[in-house]
């Protein structure tokens, strides 16, 4: 058997003394690959015997299994790690390992090649492990600028001080953070995560306890992708209006945000509007609404505010404002009961305010997946006009006259589509 082409190679290894497979795969199978992911479970002289086979043509490392010890001596894994050259093509290390921290003198070897990586993914790993990880950076991986943190299993929550840690650990400064899963999001990670003020650009935070979102696009002048709202399992993380807008005090206009020319990707959920027009919910009963208003015609004045501030980010390209989400409660009741729909949420109409997003030349794909807009005909045709560069609207439902804005899309501006609500697309939260 030769694999000597092999670009790229997933193995999954379940029999601990599966020896003929493995000398096959690293002799003949790993020296030229770009691409490897080992999964499932496997001893600490074979992890190492494998890699050793492993050349500077790896791109991307794929790490997701549990790790054993064996007191018998295999002569044919021998493998001498004063020899191993550094792995000078690796860019991405993804790493998912149980008690792997266990096994560091297995894993030490690795770290010692690993200088190139600019890229780390840490997912259901345990705590353990995310507690070794910031040594690992500190000392390794001098390189190391994007990171995904993914803790997917409430055992293993991982607390502020470990989170604040890893923020902290990278020496160049964080481009990418995409963060999601049990993280305590506190004050010491959010001090951490200000260090990199003169380098971020993209973040990613699901659901994150302690985020306060308007403390990101207000102080990093770099952000160009800010997303707080996806397709996951978890119930959306929200910004109030009031916080969103952040009006000056003395001169009662709007704050700038340094990142309002930066932002090309914007997905968040922005909520606590008043809607007295909303008085059914989507199954035609009677509703109570969350938030009510003060005086009459708050709501739209509110609205008005919110546009106002959207409007600021000129250079838009994706405008999330609601997605297809849903999450579990702890009864779970039937899907139904548990999607992420919006009812205090913008409007999306000429009424309401939609005109002052005429400047947003830029935008390519809206979402307002459950929310409680109301989208016809007449803001079709505006939004064909005034964004000629939209191509996608994602989310227009099957009530009111939102139907009418779907078939003038189809009928008249082919080259924007309007995809069909997908109520069961899944994105699994790592």
């Amino acid at each position: 058997m030769h694999c000597t082409n092999l670009l790229s190679l997933d193995y999954e290894l379940y029999d601990l003394d599966l020896y003929g497979p493995v000398n096959v795969i690293a002799n003949t199978g790993v020296q030229h690959l770009q691409h490897l992911s080992i999964k499932g479970k496997i001893l600490d002289r074979t992890f190492k015997y494998i890699m050793s086979r492993c050349s500077t043509t790896l791109e991307t490392l794929e790490l997701d299994f549990d790790m054993f010890t064996s007191g018998m001596h295999n002569s044919a894994m021998e493998v001498d790690e004063t020899k191993q050259k550094p792995l000078s093509g690796l860019r991405r290390l993804s790493l998912g390992l149980s008690q792997a921290y266990y096994h560091e003198g297995s894993l030490s070897s690795l770290w010692r090649r690993c200088e190139s990586v600019e890229a780390l993914d840490l997912v259901r790993c345990d705590i353990g492990f995310f507690q070794l990880m910031p040594t690992v950076i500190g000392s390794f991986l001098p390189n190391i600028n994007a990171i995904r943190i993914g803790q997917g299993d409430r055992r293993y929550e991982l607390g502020d001080d470990d989170l604040a840690r890893l923020l902290s650990a990278s020496r160049l400064g964080w481009i990418s953070i995409d963060i999601q899963g049990y993280l305590n999001f506190g004050e010491r990670s959010w001090e951490a995560l200000s260090q990199h003020t003169s380098t971020l650009q993209n973040v990613k935070l699901y659901h994150q306890k302690g985020v306060e979102p308007r403390q990101i696009l207000s102080l990093f002048p770099k952000l160009q992708t800010f997303v707080t709202l996806g397709i996951n399992y978890l119930k959306v993380s929200s910004i109030d209006a009031s916080e969103w807008i952040h009006r000056d005090s003395m001169s009662g206009s709007l704050t700038p945000w340094p990142s309002e020319y930066t932002l090309t990707d914007l997905r968040i959920k922005i909520s606590g509007i008043p809607r007295p027009d909303v008085t059914h919910d989507h199954r035609g009963e009677i509703r109570q609404p969350a938030v009510d208003e003060s005086y009459h015609g708050e709501g739209r004045k509110i609205q008005q505010q919110v546009y106002e501030r959207l409007s600021r980010f000129v250079n838009l390209e994706v405008l999330w404002l609601g997605s297809n989400s849903f999450y579990y409660e702890e009864t779970f009741r039937g899907l139904e009961s548990v999607l992420d729909r919006q009812y205090e949420c913008l409007a999306m109409s000429l009424e309401s305010g939609l005109g002052r997003l005429e400047g947003l030349k830029r935008l390519k794909v809206l979402n307002v997946s459950l929310m409680a807009t109301k989208i016809g005909q007449k803001e079709a045709q505006w939004m064909a006009w005034q964004w000629p560069k939209l191509r996608e609207i994602h989310g227009l439902g099957n009530q009111g006259d939102v139907p009418k804005a779907r078939k003038w899309f189809d009928r008249n501006c082919p080259r924007i589509t309007t995809p069909p609500l997908r109520a069961h697309t899944k994105e699994r939260v790592a």
